[in-house]
């Protein structure tokens, strides 16, 4: 019992300093803050907004970034955006935020070019453009923007905005898996897998999988599993296969649970297909504007239901809800994982369109919006 106590108290004392520390730090943001300092302007108004050694108080967080923008500061200019957008200590605004997310891009702010050319895709706050949207994509990516770099893969394995070109999707794809981006990786995977832009390579499909699932992607630790445990292209280990199943399910991931529930002999096949749902909800499907490729491969994009049957997996349990739509199946697929990265609270205005195209582009919006800029 004194090893308890003696514990819970170190513990007590840990969380005393933290706060003490977080108070000290936002005490002296606040000095160079009043001083004039515009990165000290954007860093106190972070703390105002996530309540960070003080009071959470969005409006106040508000002020402090027009401030700070109104020095000129690219980071502030798009935190605004992202405040008018989701309607955190200011009413929402999509034109406004997009407006603030000009105005950070035209500097080269990489997170604005990417937040902007999510808006130009999905079509809220702007004209729907995917021509505008690959160009913000393009530029926010040669900044170093992982996402943005995925996002072009997606766009280009699509076919939205610029013709459909999976050789340029797989190079995208690889340069934001080489940033560590999870969504990256497991993209990747599903060309290796099913050899599109790319000599077919299990064995890499895997790997990719693997990595994303150690980065804690959960769509990623369920194609891992799933492979694993079926013995898809390497020698088949069901102990590692399950694990991580219910490391994914563990996620919330339905096409984990649903595996999982026919392994343990309490589930049903079904052949109900599925888009990609993003972990905050539903979507918006992509503007009319956006070039669409003649045709595309069919295949069911998910299932609500565990079918090992389908030999087009993994790439096509990519998701957890939505409809079958052959037409947009392949941007259903290039977006697998980004509804397990960084998601936000966003659902945007439901646009006329394919439903799976919809769950596509709302991954992307988690993937833009999941946190404000330093």
């Amino acid at each position: 019992m004194k090893r308890i106590a003696v514990l819970a108290s170190v513990f007590v004392l840990i969380a005393v300093l933290a706060v003490s520390s977080a108070a000290a730090d936002f005490a002296a943001t606040k000095k160079s803050a009043e001083r004039g300092d515009a990165k000290a302007m954007n860093a106190l108004a972070k703390m105002y907004a996530s309540g960070s050694g003080v009071e959470r108080d969005p409006g106040e967080a508000v002020e402090w970034f027009k401030k700070a923008a109104g020095k000129g500061y690219a980071s502030a200019m798009h935190n605004l955006g992202m405040m008018h957008f989701h309607g955190e200590g200011v009413l929402i605004d999509k034109a406004e935020a997009a407006a603030w997310f000009r105005k950070a891009a035209n500097k080269g702010f990489g997170p604005a070019l990417h937040s902007l050319g999510v808006m130009y895709a999905i079509g809220t706050g702007v004209e729907p453009n995917g021509e505008l949207a690959v160009e913000c994509f393009s530029k926010a990516a040669k900044t170093g923007d992982a996402r943005a770099a995925n996002a072009m893969g997606m766009m280009y394995e699509a076919g939205m905005g610029v013709p459909r070109d999976y050789r340029k999707a797989a190079e995208s794809f690889q340069q934001a898996a080489n940033k560590g981006f999870a969504v990256g990786k497991v993209n990747l995977g599903r060309l290796y897998y099913d050899g599109h832009g790319v000599e077919p390579n299990k064995a890499q499909a895997l790997k990719m999988y693997e990595s994303a699932a150690e980065d804690g992607n959960a769509i990623g630790q369920f194609l891992a599993g799933k492979m694993r445990y079926e013995g898809d292209g390497v020698e088949a280990d069901k102990s590692a296969g399950k694990e991580l199943l219910e490391k994914s399910a563990g996620q919330k991931n339905a096409l984990a649970k649903a595996m999982l529930a026919q392994i343990r002999g309490g589930g049903t096949t079904q052949s109900a297909s599925s888009g990609v749902a993003s972990s905050g909800g539903g979507g918006s499907s992509v503007a009319s504007s956006s070039r669409q490729p003649a045709s595309r491969p069919t295949s069911s994009s998910g299932s609500t239901g565990y079918n090992s049957t389908a030999r087009k997996a993994p790439s096509s349990y990519s998701g957890n809800s939505g409809g079958d739509d052959g037409d947009s199946n392949v941007f259903v697929n290039a977006i697998a994982g980004v509804a397990l990265s960084q998601a936000s609270s966003l659902v945007p205005e439901m646009m006329a369109g394919s439903p799976l195209l919809g769950s596509a582009m709302q991954g992307i919006v988690n993937a833009g919006f999941s946190s404000l800029a330093g």
